[in-house]
């Protein structure tokens, strides 16, 4: 340990506290410290510091402005801060003190002088003596308030008090960079004795002080000539600023012995193997814990202690790191394949931890960008996805051996919105695997680019990682085993139906055909009569097989065209062409046992064994067989099909082949009890420890598409569809997030409008709507409108807006026109057409184009009931009800939202947001909740219980955004919320998870520590696009090369330099910013 040179040894600690509140209230001997008793005096203009009032973990900056005292000013230095206040509050002090002994000095020469007393004035200094003949003595006289004895007893109090702390402050400016003595023992034992004795005296001297300073004519002939400094005020301050005095010295002397103890954790720490001493007991995480909260305000160590330093924060975040692992075993039963690997890792072990978007190419010719978490190990890179709600689903492991022989490369990124793409290629006998990691911030790439350099060469591969991911997720996936395979889907195993479902980057757990199966079955057929067991149609079921056979017929397959006996026969032909069969082998035998345990208990102990026995694709397949078992056998009154009947007619297609038919009857009872414990299948775990609103995954269309695709949410089917001009239809479902392409046989230019009803939808333009099948994609009706300025689906009747304030209502099947409302004011027609109107008990809130205000309509006269004056200053482009707490919400160009009663249009809330958010695009309304989309991308949700602000969030991807859908998610029965963004420039869509804090969902602190720290790492390293300033100025506008004027609004970014008006923004906002690097591609290794 090094020390600057001091008078006085530093304190060392005799042992090692406890790092609790012992730790802060640790006692010092009093011939080294003083006293924290309360100093009061019997005056109310007195602010004493109670031992009540302090804390050691109180900030002293905080301290002194609650007493009012000493205004320090904070200085940038190495010095701790605690040490600059003694100092000047040290300074402050010998002021006030000189003070006070400059005025008691000339209250006893005044004194001497009137009693002619030349002995005490021979002794006086000449200033003071200057002072007194200055001061006219007619009229006075001694009085009785004046006892030299004590008075002078107090001078001298005063005055070696001074001395000492004069002294003290002498050493403190020699010796305030030794941190590691307290500067509690520059003032030495006599200095702390009369310190003591002072402060025990403080009532007497305050009570004489007092009395003199109310009745002495002298005493106010000195403070007249003094600018009426009067000894009580100068000795309050005193008193007040030895009151902050000792609490500073405290905190001084325990900053010191918290920088000794962090010494010694970090000698402890750095001197042994760090996994290994927590293991063992030797040393704490909560003492690592502790010493790295107080790194910050313990900072001066010797050299030998900052590798140690640096060490430890790394140790603390990869213990971070492992915590991921564990909370995704504890909450996500599909993670638990990995517990082997798991068990091998330490904090040691972890090299680095990201986030990434894994870019996944669909047969469909979309491309999707998922997030995935990236954990690179010495025994390998573990990539896990981060699906809607931080449920956290294996990707792939690529081990050591095999990640030192891949090819790694750093490349330019295939999509503008990330810095660069981490390509990696493994390839064995088996797979050939390719990788495009996305990655976000360049300081991100430099960081992945250098540690995959420097380590790759260090990987730990001796220690053989006997762990095949068959159902690996990558970009590309080649299964050379299942290639010969790949038009063979009736026939294959289940993990190979997973595997050929992954080459469709699709990452469900269940094959897509039995979900799509099942759902058939649930919808339409649940009333027919002897489910499974009538034959099917042999013919359909052989053309049915044949299509699920041929890859390009597959995705296509429409169960809705086959009665649901063919649907039955399909899911039993799957099992029974299964090679090998479903239950075989160690599971089998464990399977037959079932039904030979009487005791219930003991049933389902043996089931729980039997699952236990099957891996994560047999268990989730069984799984969602026995959900449909059990939703036919609740209906058995329909359909005859019981369970004991569901066992008989399909047991056996599970099970190995079999020349007799002995153990039937076992066989079929336990697969009976395997659908009446189906509640065993189910996780017991929270698949959701925590939510965080951030973006989860991109869709990219890569099709040639003519201009950009319009967004529509169909609730009817769960899907997301983008259309463009020529009619071309992407189809993502909102569920699964697996794509489809289809056509639309109709060209629409500009498309105005949209709307959804049943099995239709409705596009339309200023003068045509279409009314399109869903289903069939085919144009059922089309109506032509002179000017449409809107169309909206409300209560069965579809509402069309017209020229000069005209609505028309038609019946929304037929297209049929039912009504026509005229709207008037004062008995006028208006001429201003209608943009947008919300429906709330039989009346019409209608915005009109060019207005700020709301009109509230009759649906039946059309007459005009009231106006509702919103207070936005331009036009209002956003309208919803909130039928919850009725009230109606309003956006406008500018970002102001405001809130007004249903009833009355009373203003209720008001949000004026910075001109950056730009123009409201969307108010969505969820239970208990608004949700706010703005142009910039910029989300905030509300609660509509209070309207106030619950959360906001942006994502930087899409940078504009003219669209926002908010859809609620069912992923494998859990419902998530998802806001769908559609990007203007190019139709790309954004999904962001937004379950929290919508849902009231347990939180894990190992998670929120460790995804903070993962999600927020980069972020201010690397600034993503430009950032703007609103400023005033006369340069030219960067976009439409025109002058900015002093009274136009108007930003510069600070990055590239460049100025645009505000209306220019939007445009601006999708150039890159200049300033950014561009980071060149580079090889990291190569397969030897």
């Amino acid at each position: 340990m090094e020390h600057a040179e001091s008078c006085s040894p530093p304190l060392r600690s005799s042992s090692h506290h406890s790092h609790g509140s012992s730790r802060n209230s640790s006692s010092i001997k009093e011939s080294s410290s003083f006293p924290t008793r309360r100093l009061t005096l019997d005056t109310s203009q007195i602010n004493t510091l109670s031992s009540s009032e302090y804390s050691p973990r109180q900030s002293l900056l905080q301290i002194l402005n609650e007493k009012g005292i000493v205004s320090v000013p904070q200085i940038e230095t190495t010095v701790p801060i605690v040490r600059k206040y003694i100092q000047q509050t040290t300074e402050k002090l010998l002021s006030e003190m000189e003070l006070f002994i400059k005025l008691a000095n000339q209250i006893i020469a005044l004194y001497a002088t009137l009693q002619k007393d030349e002995n005490t004035l021979k002794t006086a200094s000449e200033e003071t003596l200057r002072s007194i003949n200055k001061i006219s003595v007619q009229g006075l006289s001694v009085d009785s308030y004046y006892n030299q004895t004590e008075f002078k007893n107090v001078l001298d109090n005063i005055t070696g008090l001074h001395e000492i702390i004069n002294c003290c402050y002498q050493l403190i400016q020699n010796n305030i960079n030794n941190l590691f003595c307290p500067i509690v023992v520059y003032l030495n034992t006599n200095g702390v004795d009369k310190l003591v004795k002072f402060i025990q005296e403080v009532l007497s001297i305050e009570s004489l002080i007092k009395k003199m300073n109310k009745n002495s004519l002298i005493c106010k002939k000195i403070y007249e000539e003094n600018e009426n400094n009067s000894l009580e005020d100068v000795f309050i301050k005193i008193i007040s600023i030895i009151n902050v005095y000792i609490p500073l010295f405290e905190s001084d002397r325990q900053d010191i012995q918290r920088k000794v103890e962090v010494q010694e954790i970090l000698i402890q720490f750095k001197g042994t193997n760090s996994s290994q001493s927590i293991t063992n007991g030797s040393i704490s995480l909560s003492d690592l814990l502790w010493a790295k909260s107080n790194l910050k305000t313990s900072i001066i160590f010797s050299s030998q202690l900052l590798r140690s330093i640096d060490y430890l924060e790394s140790f603390l975040i990869h213990h971070d790191i492992l915590n991921i692992f564990k909370a995704a075993c504890q909450y996500n039963p599909s993670v638990e394949i990995w517990n082997p690997l798991f068990e091998q890792l330490t904090e040691d072990s972890i090299l680095h931890a990201g986030i990434a978007f894994l870019k996944l190419q669909t047969n469909d010719s979309i491309c999707r960008y998922q997030k995935c978490y990236l954990f690179y190990t010495i025994i390998g890179l573990f990539v896990l996805f981060a699906y809607t709600g931080n449920i956290l689903i294996p990707c792939d492991f690529i081990n050591s051996k095999r990640l030192v022989n891949a090819d790694i490369e750093i490349l330019l990124p295939q999509d503008n919105a990330f810095a660069a793409d981490l390509h990696i290629i493994t390839k064995d006998s088996n797979y050939r695997k390719e990788f495009y990691f996305a990655i976000q911030h360049d300081s991100e790439v430099i960081e992945w680019s250098s540690l995959l350099k420097e380590t790759l060469s260090l990987l730990d591969t001796t220690t053989l990682c006997n762990f095949e991911f068959s159902n690996c997720i990558a970009t590309k996936l080649t299964n050379r085993k299942l290639v010969i395979k790949k038009n063979k889907y009736i026939g294959s195993s289940v993990e190979e139906l997973f595997q050929l479902q992954q080459l469709n980057s699709c990452i469900d757990i269940v094959p897509d055909v039995l979900n799509k199966c099942i759902n058939e079955i649930i919808n339409k057929g649940l009333t027919e009569d002897g489910l499974f067991r009538k034959p099917p149609d042999q013919y359909q079921l052989e053309e049915l097989m044949k299509k699920l056979n041929d890859n390009d017929f597959r995705s296509k397959i429409k169960l809705k065209e086959y009665p649901t006996g063919t649907i039955c026969g399909l899911l039993k032909s799957i099992l029974m062409e299964m090679n090998p069969r479903f239950i075989n082998g160690e599971s089998y035998k464990l399977f037959i046992e079932i039904s030979r345990k009487k005791d219930r208990e003991e049933m389902r102990k043996q089931i729980i064994l039997f699952i236990d026995s099957l891996n994560i694709e047999h268990r989730n397949t069984l799984g969602r067989y026995l959900f449909l078992m059990n939703v036919i056998a609740i209906n058995q009154r329909l359909n005859r099909m019981s369970e004991s009947n569901l066992s008989t007619a399909i047991c056996q297609c599970f099970l190995p082949q079999k020349d007799n038919v002995d153990f039937a009857s076992v066989e079929n009872d336990s697969f009976e009890c395997l659908i009446k414990n189906y509640d065993l299948f189910l996780s017991k775990k929270i698949d959701s420890p925590i939510q965080i609103g951030s973006l989860t995954g991109i869709i990219k269309k890569q099709i040639t598409m003519e201009g950009v695709g319009s967004l529509l949410f169909i609730p009817q089917i769960n899907e997301m569809w983008s259309i463009d001009k020529i009619g071309n239809v992407i189809q993502i479902n909102t569920n699964t997030l697996q794509s489809n392409i289809s056509k639309i046989n109709i060209s629409l230019p500009d498309i105005k409008h949209i709307g959804t009803y049943k099995n239709y939808i409705y596009l339309g333009t200023t003068s045509v709507i279409h009314m399109i099948d869903i289903e069939t994609k085919q144009i059922v009706k089309s109506l032509e409108t002179k000017r449409c300025s809107f169309i909206t689906i409300s209560n069965e009747t579809l509402f069309i807006g017209e020229q000069n304030g005209i609505i028309e209502v038609y019946d929304p099947l037929k297209l049929d026109k039912i009504n026509e409302i005229t709207i008037k004011i004062d008995n006028n027609s208006l001429i201003t057409p209608i943009t947008l109107i919300a429906l709330s008990h039989g009346n019409i809130y209608a915005s009109f184009q060019g207005k700020n205000e709301i009109y509230v309509i009759s649906y039946l006269t059309g007459k005009l009931l009231k106006t509702f004056s919103t207070f936005h200053y331009n036009s209002i482009v956003c309208l919803t009800i909130c039928e919850e707490n009725q009230t109606l919400w309003t956006g406008d160009y500018n970002g102001m939202v405001c809130v007004l009663d249903l009833d009355t249009g009373i203003l209720l809330q008001k949000y004026e947001y910075p001109l950056t958010y730009g123009s409201v695009t969307s108010i969505m309304k969820i239970p208990k909740y608004i949700i706010i989309s703005f142009i910039s991308s910029q989300i905030l949700v509300f609660n509509n219980e209070n309207n106030t602000l619950v959360t906001s969030f942006s994502t930087k991807y899409l940078i504009t955004s003219k669209t926002a859908y908010i859809v609620q998610r069912n992923y494998n029965g859990k419902l998530l919320w998802n806001i769908w963004m559609e990007k203007d420039d190019n139709g790309d869509i954004a999904i962001i998870d937004m379950t929290y804090p919508i849902e009231n969902i347990p939180t894990d602190q190992r998670l929120i520590s460790s995804f903070s720290y993962l999600e927020n790492e980069y972020i201010e390293k690397t600034p993503l696009g430009h950032c703007f300033l609103s400023i005033n100025c006369d340069s030219k506008c960067s976009v439409c090369s025109s002058t900015i004027k002093n009274t136009e609004e108007a930003f510069k970014c600070s990055n590239c330099n460049k100025y645009i008006h505000q209306r220019c923004l939007e445009k601006f906002s999708n150039t890159y910013c200049s300033i950014h690097s561009q980071l060149q591609p580079e090889i990291i290794n190569r397969s030897k």
